[in-house]
């Protein structure tokens, strides 16, 4: 019997706020950089928390590889526009004003070929003047979960923990659900995470975009750029 989707238990586990902290980043970057833009397309849309917060203000739009995900985005945001598509390969036939991949998500690729990849697919699909706006995990995350024994939270739904394992520059999360009922269910994920020094992405922003913006952020454990 195949178990439930991870996307069912998102929405009950994650930080509301964080999600909206990281909408009103990326709002006042376009606000700074691109003033005029009318669209933009999330790369790793996720349930479409961050996403949401465009809606009312923007034609919206966003990928994600996995069905399940895009099912919730659906109706969360019924006005947006969706698709079941790799951020390494998405082939639209729009180009949009601003694209944008936050939450660490670009540290899902398997490889700096697939970075490479997603540059130029990005490239591709940016309007005259259109800007990209991504996040990146540093080492310093790594050093950070060497040693964390992880945690664990209680929800309605019952129990949530979360274990950090650190294979060189790997960084594994292993989620484990139990689910309350009459009898309890035992769930588990794990999702990797591949961290790469800044001096090893740039030359591969470079080729393709220009740097128009570069900071970091929470903590100095991601790096943000805004290209053009």
């Amino acid at each position: 019997m195949t178990q439930k989707h991870f996307a069912n238990f998102w929405d009950l586990i994650h930080n509301v706020q964080f999600a909206q902290d990281r909408a009103l980043m990326v709002l006042k970057l376009i606000k700074k950089f691109n003033y005029n833009a009318k669209n933009v397309l999330e790369l790793g849309v996720g349930t479409g928390n961050v996403l949401k917060h465009f809606k009312d203000t923007f034609k919206v739009y966003g990928l994600d590889i996995e069905q399940e995900y895009i099912d919730i985005c659906k109706t969360k945001i019924s006005n947006g526009n969706f698709f079941v598509e790799s951020m390494k390969n998405f082939s639209l036939t729009k180009k949009f004003d601003v694209i944008f991949c936050i939450y660490d998500s670009i540290n899902f690729l398997k490889n700096l070929e697939e970075w490479k990849e997603t540059f130029s697919c990005v490239k591709k699909h940016l309007t005259e003047g259109g800007i990209f706006i991504f996040d990146m995990y540093l080492p310093i995350i790594l050093k950070d979960m060497k040693d964390k024994a992880g945690w664990h939270e209680n929800f309605e739904f019952g129990l949530m923990t979360c274990t950090p394992i650190v294979k060189e520059n790997f960084l594994q999360w292993k989620f484990k659900i139990i689910e309350k009922g009459k009898k309890f269910k035992e769930l588990e994920y794990d999702f990797w995470e591949r961290i790469y020094k800044e001096k090893q992405v740039l030359p591969l922003v470079k080729k393709t975009f220009k740097i128009i913006h570069k900071e970091k952020i929470t903590d100095d454990k991601r790096l943000l750029f805004v290209c053009s």
